[in-house]
């Protein structure tokens, strides 16, 4: 009878396990691919990491929740795979952060970003921005009109 009450009240005492974050890296090199995986996992935050280097791959994904995406694709790529995730229901709505340095120099996208609600980022100001929202920070305060 107390070991039933013991195991009950350890049941009951026990903290509700943590769901990981879920991220979606969409990239088209395998050695960029191991460095946002690494740089993610930097901080300690539990995160679930799911890729994409195909568009085959990248339609699988978008049949699973993620809570943002991060996209290291080349500037020919990335209207594709903008349009994927923002036609998907599940990302319709959520955060896409754009790794700005591959696509910048490309006047072909100019108005391709702000169309799919997309945030272009340096490196080091993407991996910020994406440890903040996993982590559940504001990123977007009051009258800053932040695309997120």
């Amino acid at each position: 009878m107390v070991s039933q009450a013991v195991a009950r009240s350890k049941y009951l005492l026990s903290p509700a396990p943590v769901s990981k974050h879920r991220v979606l890296i969409v990239t088209d090199c395998s050695d960029r691919l191991r460095g946002w995986k690494a740089s993610m996992h930097a901080d300690g935050i539990e995160i679930e990491i799911t890729s994409a280097g195909t568009f085959e791959e990248l339609s699988r994904a978008c049949h699973h929740e993620h809570d943002l995406v991060v996209i290291d694709v080349g500037a020919a790529s990335l209207p594709e795979v903008l349009r994927t995730l923002r036609s998907s229901v599940r990302h319709s709505g959520i955060s896409l952060l754009v790794e700005a340095g591959r696509v910048a120099a490309e006047p072909g996208l100019a108005g391709l970003l702000p169309r799919y609600r997309a945030m272009p980022c340096g490196r080091s100001d993407l991996l910020k921005l994406a440890h903040r929202l996993i982590a559940g920070a504001d990123v977007h305060p009051r009258g800053k009109g932040m695309l997120l």
